[in-house]
């Protein structure tokens, strides 16, 4: 099981069978390219700035997307955090990506009283 508390709400992920999972809920809150930077690091940045342009989002979107899987990874156990990368392509808002066997799924909405949209990512499938 995995818990996350963020933007008012508490948000949950548990696998049924016992396997390992994660999750994050954020506001994406508008900062600077440079404010990104610092929080994501060189590689993971550079993955935010492609997701805001081949999904047409604003960068506070897809960073917080990256922010949230990192977290995710984190949750789980990992000390030491492989690369995120872009998984399966989608029609849809919902955003797939991986970090060695995990694979992450983040999701954009509104939130009654936010003005900001908020981020929900959960990861499953990690056999480290």
């Amino acid at each position: 099981m995995s818990a996350s508390h963020g933007a008012g709400v508490t948000f949950v992920v548990v696998d049924a069978a016992g396997g390992p999972v994660g999750c994050d809920v954020e506001v994406a809150v508008d900062r600077s390219a440079q404010d990104w930077e610092g929080l994501l690091g060189a590689d993971q940045f550079a993955l935010a700035r492609l997701l805001a342009k081949e999904g047409r989002e604003p960068l506070s979107v897809a960073a917080t997307r990256v922010w949230g899987a990192v977290e995710c990874l984190r949750k789980n156990g990992r000390a030491r955090i492989e690369p995120v990368t872009v998984g399966e392509p989608r029609s849809d808002r919902w955003v797939l990506l991986r970090s060695g066997t995990a694979r992450i799924a983040t999701f954009p909405t509104a939130l009654n009283g936010l003005d900001d949209p908020v981020v929900f990512t959960m990861l499953t499938g990690d056999d480290k």
